[in-house]
């Protein structure tokens, strides 16, 4: 069974569809977001998501490294 993605594309105002297995996708995230403006019910969440965040950060750094 293959794994397909549907990918969608924008070309100026116009959207359209391309279909990849799945193997060959890489997601990549350019969103940027501030966690100083996020709302967040206890401390204890807030915490959890810096420690994401630096976990993250650091897992981008070894792999930049390893491809050094």
């Amino acid at each position: 069974m293959k794994e397909v993605v549907r990918v969608k594309y924008q070309d100026g105002d116009e959207y359209y569809f391309k279909k990849h297995e799945a193997k060959d996708v890489v997601v990549i995230k350019d969103a940027e977001i501030n966690s100083d403006d996020l709302e967040v019910d206890s401390e204890e969440d807030l915490a959890e998501l810096r420690k994401l965040e630096k976990l993250e950060k650091d897992d981008k750094k070894n792999s930049s490294q390893d491809d050094i």
